[in-house]
Order: structure tokens, then C-alpha cells, then sequence
């Protein structure tokens, strides 16, 4: 048998022109670049959770996000409220934690005074999250206050002996 060597500029394999080989590839590639671009620029900013919807194994990776973002995205996926996020401004930070939701949410909010609220009821197990202000330790009391006027003075039961 006896091939025509000038046919092969019009091969084709399955609908496939071996002469759009270069236009395909030049396509393909530059396809892959830009989904590799815009795939770095994603993950190099945002917050990536994942774990068990009942919050006892948590994974976090913070990537150059502020704290008040990073909680809001734990209260969309966990479904917990939060009280007082415009006290948690933060600088971007990067941080990688795991543990339990509560875990979690300890070691993010080390640097706040803050309280969590926990519950049966709630889907992880937390009901509310308050972040009381962005100080360390509680807020002084007034000096202008008098202390005597916070007294509690002991009760008289009647009883003997108290």
C-alpha cells in the first residue's frame, strides 16, 4: 500500500485538523495562565474553613484578612451571631488553626475582651459571640465614681449562726 505523503497536512484524527494543533495549544496555555493567575490571586487573600458542620473539628487558614472579615466568615458557615464585631478591628493578619470551633474562636479572639455564648440549641454549639471592646483586659472604672456606693452588704436570714 502506498500513502500520498502530501495528505498529511490534512490528516485528521476524530474531527481533529492536525494543522490546528499550534492554534489549540497556543489556546490551552493561555487558558491555564490565566485560571493559574486568578487562582493566586484568590488564595492569596481570603479565609479558608473547613470541618464538621457540629464545630468539634475546625480547620482555619487565614490569608491577609482583618479579624472582623475572618469572623464573619465563621458566622456564615457556623451560624453563631456576634455582638460588638465593629470591636475587633485588626490589621491583616495570616494563621493557620485547627481544633474545635471553640478552640478556634479562643485563639483568634486572645487579643479582645470577649465572651461566647454557648448552647445546645445552636448548630455548633455556639449561640453568640460578644466582643466587648478592642482593649486588653476590662475597661477601668470611672475615677470619678464612689467604690462605697458598689457595696453589697451581707443579708440577715434570721437565722442563727449568720
Amino acid at each position: 500500500m502506498a500513502y500520498n505523503t502530501s495528505d498529511y497536512r490534512r490528516f485528521s484524527f476524530d474531527n481533529f485538523d492536525v494543522r490546528s494543533l499550534g492554534r489549540h495549544a497556543a489556546a490551552f496555555a493561555g487558558a491555564v495562565a490565566m485560571i493559574l493567575f486568578f487562582s493566586a490571586a484568590t488564595v492569596a487573600e481570603g479565609v479558608e474553613v473547613a470541618g464538621d458542620d457540629d464545630g468539634k473539628r475546625v480547620s482555619i487558614k487565614v490569608d491577609n484578612m482583618t479579624m472582623d472579615d475572618v469572623l464573619e466568615e465563621l458566622q456564615k458557615r457556623y451560624g453563631f451571631a456576634i455582638e460588638g464585631l465593629s470591636n475587633a478591628q485588626s490589621d491583616e493578619f495570616s494563621e493557620v488553626l485547627g481544633g474545635s470551633l471553640d478552640d478556634v474562636l479562643e485563639r483568634l479572639l486572645r487579643n479582645w475582651n470577649h465572651m461566647i455564648v454557648h448552647s445546645a440549641k445552636s448548630r455548633a454549639g455556639i449561640l453568640k459571640v460578644m466582643i466587648l471592646n478592642s482593649d486588653y483586659g476590662a475597661a477601668s472604672p470611672d475615677e470619678s465614681s464612689d467604690s462605697e456606693s458598689h457595696r453589697i452588704e451581707p443579708v440577715d436570714s434570721g437565722e442563727p449562726g449568720n
